[in-house]
């Protein structure tokens, strides 16, 4: 199965070397640097990828961190 790069947005495979585990998930990288960037740093990656491919009514998540629910 192919899973997206957050730092640079590139599909990679989800067995590949460069995976991270951050919160409940696991983030899966093109490459050491890449992973390395996401290490120092993730919550810059964590917010767009959590606020990529929302949907109507789901949350939204601020750059502070906090979800804020969309009013139908």
């Amino acid at each position: 199965m192919k899973k997206t790069d957050v730092v640079c947005g590139m599909e990679v495979d989800e067995n590949g070397p460069h995976q991270t585990q951050y919160g409940d998930r696991t983030y899966h990288f093109c490459s050491a640097k890449c992973e390395n960037d996401f290490v120092g740093n993730p919550l810059r990656y964590v917010d767009k990828s959590r606020s990529v491919g929302s949907t109507e009514g789901s949350p939204k998540i601020l750059p502070s961190g906090r979800e804020v629910q969309s009013r139908s």
